[in-house]
């Protein structure tokens, strides 16, 4: 038996988990998409190519064609002559009269693509990007720059529309306009537009690149006229802007918020997303303009781009590292339910690599760090998703559902099962959150293995229903080298004991657990086992044998004491109920008895229980030992369990078993001392048989046989005339 005379603490720990202890140094750099291209540089030639017999429109159609072909420019043609023939016409020598705006209109559009390709492999001068960064402009402030402004557009318009009637078109505009005539002014007047579009996006792309090799070339002032024009209304010359300002990188002159701005609806209008994203993440590693640019709207909008079926798989990692960046300052929520619905898109697709899934998960862990709860589809996704041979996966959505467990039930517990025999366990660095296999470097961080006991554990608390299957893994991980994971799932078994029917296999294998070393274990497994064995029995009636007879080592004789509980109560409670409903079966090991004894002799408690037993037994011609019977002798006076242990001994009696001369006299006392006639005739019955069953002192048979003649007397039997001469005798000897 049992015997606990000191309070024990529990050794289960009481440390939550705690997403904060995972990211807390977390500062992770994911390399974008936009990485700056390495140009070449080819080293400039002297001379130049010109000829003193072409004019502008012929030599700068020459100049654009050697460039097209791949040939590299003179530096003196590059530096001095393309700048000084770029933008208007007065620059420009020989144009058609009639035709200059439209002309002078192509031809900067020819140079504005020779200075792109040259910046491709070549160094801009100053002067040259001085004129590219007036072509940085609006619309209409570039039209009057070309065109001279509305005036100027207008002529053009009317002009053209005169050769076109004439046909009079020379063959160098013929070539200039390869691209089809327009035949109405509404074309026209389109035409010129596009013209103007195409040179500032030439002139921006031609920029962008020169700042690849050379960051300074964007001094303060140039940098604040370009950011001018971030609101502008083409996407394109937009997106080149924001490329612009994600190479400057940090520079107090940008106006930063301005730009996440722009950025934001760029990814809200699902085009040209690729550098915004960019620019966001760059925003996202600072602390401080995290705080002040980020909020949930923000966070929505950019978690939508996972629906984008174009955007690759390196973008969307960059969007997870992103969010990850806002969820990892403390003041900030969690993620709510439309930003983790655009996550499950994520999470449930099965193309999807398995690093990009983790950092999608470390946005879930962080969400619940902070909220303690999880959508039901966010959990149903997570769940559905385990076990498909991703182990980290499977670990990321333990440390998930562990947090979110100690508020919320998983409804789904049973899929976990398995990860009870786990055995990697959690490494913290400074900067994020591994997982390796046990060994004996490492067994004191925490198991995951102890994560999902714990869910089981709190499951349970809920009355959540497992099946038998997890039940099985539960009494397996008993064998874990992790004391918490022993701990946790005995803590399991025993709450499972409390609601589920606990199979006979399972309970043998609990039996071989409860001399467990780890102290929590073997009282949980304790009161598991005999709580398994009290349903059994009032289902089934009976429980084997074996087991009827281990009752008697685990019966508490002192305390069962667990930090604050005392589980001797619970426990003895159960013996006693299994007791009785086994007394009617078989007949007890002498080692049961030990347990009556016990109670009988040293407890106030579960004595009538106790009796109670005893007597159904006894009933059932089962002998009961004579060190328990002579135990009765000790409550046989206690007024209040007199009728009790009265009818145990009636039925030792009728057993044929010898009592002792203490209980005969007791019995032989109710002739005299009790007014109960029922109980009087009882006695008598049960002296005559004990007269029968052993040889009882002459002073028992004495008051036996003066009652028995006094029954005859009154009876008025044929015996009435001896036994009056019986008592007569006695009288006179002093009886």
């Amino acid at each position: 038996m049992k015997i606990k005379s000191k309070s024990k603490q529990s050794e289960e720990s009481t440390d939550a988990l705690s997403s904060i202890n995972f990211f807390k140094n977390r500062k992770v750099d994911v390399k974008t998409s936009t990485n700056t291209e390495i140009l070449p540089t080819v080293q400039d030639k002297g001379g130049s190519d010109q000829s003193m017999w072409r004019t502008t429109s012929v030599e700068i159609s020459n100049l654009y064609q050697r460039v097209k072909s791949g040939q590299i420019l003179k530096k003196t043609d590059k530096d001095e002559y393309l700048p000084s023939r770029f933008l208007g016409t007065d620059n420009k020598w020989f144009l058609t009269p009639g035709m200059k705006y439209i002309e002078g209109l192509h031809l900067d559009l020819m140079i504005s693509e020779i200075f792109l390709e040259i910046s491709k492999k070549q160094i801009l001068n100053d002067k040259t990007i001085h004129l590219l960064i007036q072509c940085i402009d609006s619309l209409d402030g570039l039209e009057w720059k070309i065109l001279g402004g509305p005036t100027g557009r207008a002529s053009a318009i009317m002009n053209y529309s005169l050769f076109l009637k004439a046909a009079l078109f020379p063959l160098h505009i013929l070539q200039l306009l390869k691209g089809g005539f327009a035949v109405n002014e509404d074309d026209i007047s389109e035409r010129l537009t596009s013209k103007l579009k195409a040179i500032r996006i030439n002139a921006i792309s031609a920029i962008y690149n020169c700042m690849t090799r050379n960051k300074g070339i964007i001094t303060d002032e140039r940098l604040n006229h370009i950011q001018k024009y971030i609101d502008d209304d083409e996407k394109e010359f937009k997106n080149w802007i924001i490329q612009i300002l994600v190479l400057i990188e940090d520079n107090k002159n940008v106006d930063y918020a301005k730009v996440f701005s722009e950025c934001l609806k760029q990814l809200e209008q699902a085009e040209n997303i690729i550098h915004p994203i960019s620019y966001i993440y760059e925003q996202s590693k600072d602390v401080n303009r995290c705080k002040e640019l980020f909020d949930e709207n923000s966070i929505t909008i950019i978690s939508s781009v996972f629906a984008k079926q174009d955007l690759s798989h390196h973008d969307k990692l960059i969007v997870c590292s992103i969010i990850n960046n806002y969820l990892q300052s403390s003041y900030r929520k969690g993620l709510n339910k439309i930003q983790l619905r655009n996550y499950a898109t994520l999470l449930h697709c099965s193309q999807e690599s398995e690093d990009l899934k983790l950092e999608a998960l470390k946005s879930i862990v962080l969400t619940v760090e902070k909220e303690k709860m999880l959508p039901e589809f966010i959990m149903e996704i997570l769940i559905e998703n385990m076990n498909k041979g991703d182990d980290k996966f499977d670990n990321f959505v333990i440390l998930v559902l562990g947090i979110v467990a100690e508020q919320q039930a998983i409804f789904k517990v049973d899929r976990l099962a398995s990860k009870l025999l786990e055995d990697s366990i959690i490494i913290r660095d400074e900067v994020d959150i591994i997982f390796e296999k046990a060994s004996e470097y490492n067994l004191d961080c925490q198991w995951i293995s102890s994560i999902v006991a714990q869910m089981f554990v709190t499951s349970l608390q809920k009355k959540t229903r497992i099946n038998d299957q997890s039940i099985d893994y539960l009494v397996k991980s008993l064998e874990s080298k992790d004391k918490q994971t022993c701990i946790l799932s005995a803590k399991s078994l025993y709450l499972a004991a409390e609601t589920h029917e606990i199979k006979d296999p399972i309970l043998f294998e609990l039996k071989e657990h409860i001399e467990s070393r780890i102290y929590d274990v073997s009282v949980y497994l304790t009161l598991a086992y005999v709580r398994g064995l009290a349903t059994l029995s009032s289902s089934y009636g009976f429980i084997a044998a074996s087991h009827v007879s281990y009752l008697p080592r685990i019966y508490v004789c002192e305390d069962l004491q667990l930090g604050e509980e005392n589980f001797a109560d619970k426990v003895n409670k159960e013996i006693l109920f299994l007791l009785y409903n086994e007394a009617a079966n078989n007949p007890f090991e002498d080692d049961v008895f030990r347990i009556f004894d016990h109670i009988l002799l040293l407890e106030n408690e579960y004595q009538v229980e106790a009796i109670e037993i005893l007597r159904k037994y006894s009933a059932n011609k089962f002998l009961i030992p004579d060190d328990t019977v002579s135990a009765l002798e000790n409550v046989v006076t206690t007024p209040e369990l007199f009728n009790q242990v009265f009818q145990v001994i009636e039925n030792i009696i009728h057993n044929k078993q010898i009592v002792s001369e203490n209980i005969l006299r007791i019995i032989a006392d109710n002739f005299y001392l009790s007014h109960d006639n029922k109980l009087r005739e009882s006695s008598y019955h049960l002296l005559d048989m004990a007269n029968d069953n052993q040889d009882i002192s002459e002073a028992i048979f004495n008051i036996f046989e003066l009652e028995k003649a006094s029954r005859a007397i009154i009876s008025y039997y044929l015996e009435a005339k001896c036994a009056i001469v019986y008592l007569l005798e006695k009288t006179k000897t002093g009886h």
